[in-house]
């Protein structure tokens, strides 16, 4: 197998570049052409999460979190109009959560959809709100949907 140095000649032998240059430059080839020492890797250590750290954690979630992503959760440009990938997250994250606060941050994410999506009389909010409350249903599975047919018989008087 040819080294690197073989393959590429500096001057291609007419002498043009100085000796030393030649040499600096032959010395940067060879120690490309070796091969580096293995490096020892360490990988960090795992903590073990005590009740108190998982608390902590969906509290933080609770009050840091969710409240941005409900910020989120409707266009800057058009308020009525939802992003279904916002809702998506917004799924993932109250999927973590003691029952209690899941299934009151699921009824505040519904309503929000109906509310501001649903209702609105453009047709293109609608679907982006039908497509997002979709995505919820998938993601926190269909167990939930009779719960999400009731906020949606409460909201939507007509029509329903």
């Amino acid at each position: 197998m040819e080294t690197l140095k073989e393959k590429v000649r500096v001057d291609g032998g007419s002498g043009f570049l100085g000796k030393e240059i030649e040499q600096k430059i032959n010395e940067d080839i060879e120690m490309k052409d070796e091969q580096p020492e293995a490096v020892k890797i360490q990988k960090p250590k795992q903590e073990i999460l005590t009740n108190d750290k998982i608390v902590e954690i969906q509290l933080k979630l609770l009050r840091k979190v969710l409240p941005n992503l409900e910020q989120h959760m409707s266009d800057s440009k058009d308020k009525n109009a939802i992003r279904s990938f916002v809702v998506v997250c917004y799924a993932k994250i109250i999927r973590k959560l003691p029952v209690k606060n899941f299934q009151q941050c699921l009824h505040k994410v519904v309503n929000q959809i109906v509310v501001k999506g649903l209702r609105s009389r453009e047709l293109s909010h609608r679907e982006k709100a039908r497509k997002a409350l979709v995505k919820l249903v998938k993601e926190v599975t269909p167990i939930f949907l009779p719960k999400i047919f009731e906020e949606m018989k409460t909201q939507l008087e007509k029509g329903y």
